[in-house]
């Protein structure tokens, strides 16, 4: 029950001790058990990490392989770690309601950062983070957080400031319009330019 009740606590949801009954007592304890399990078969083993971000155009891979690194790691809220850096501030009872395809997706999207779980697993999140963007580029949009180890600031901030570069370069590349023959608009200029000297030479010289 005890296992039960501060999941309940930490997901933000009240306790009702009247409803630690039935069923509810069958999957308190799966879950218990499948924790348990957990915390034995990675206690020993080594994860490994991504690479650091060097570059800031390896965003896109180094997020994905960041998020599945975090999703590895266990934290004081018994859960993966990646909650931390969930994009909602507020956890709502529609995000409760919904189906999710297992019990960790829901603890992640569920998981509250507020209180002494959140406290240690955010401190560890930033540290993490920290050693794999500190020799690059990204440093510098998230070293203001390395007085307070605020490690969802830190991964929100860069991943906001990325994913905005990057939608800015694919946005800039749809709309320079293109000419099967061209390409793209800066190219036809050029040419253009060429044809124009051509004409005032042929013009000038006899």
């Amino acid at each position: 029950m005890h296992s039960w009740a501060s999941e309940l606590k930490r997901t933000g949801r009240a306790l009702n001790a009247s409803l630690f009954a039935g069923a509810m007592i069958t999957t308190a304890v799966l879950r218990h058990s499948l924790e348990t399990m957990h915390a034995s078969t990675t206690e020993d083993k080594d994860i490994d990490k991504p690479k650091e971000l060097a570059n800031l155009t390896k965003w896109e891979k180094f997020w994905e392989q960041w998020k599945s690194y975090a999703r590895r790691l266990c934290g004081a809220a018994k859960c993966p770690l990646s909650y931390v850096f969930h994009e909602h501030q507020l956890v709502d009872p529609a995000m409760h309601q919904a189906y999710y395809n297992d019990h960790d997706d829901r603890l992640i999207n569920t998981t509250t950062t507020g209180g002494p779980w959140y406290e240690l697993d955010n401190q560890h999140i930033y540290e993490e983070f920290k050693s794999l963007v500190l020799k690059g580029p990204g440093w510098s949009f998230i070293k203001a957080y390395d007085s307070t180890k605020n490690g969802r600031g830190a991964v929100l901030t860069l991943h906001r400031q990325c994913e905005g570069t990057s939608l800015s370069r694919h946005g800039k590349q749809q709309h320079m319009p293109r000419s099967p023959w061209l390409g793209t608009a800066d190219k036809r200029s050029n040419f253009l330019l060429i044809i124009t000297l051509r004409c005032i030479k042929k013009s000038i010289i006899p």
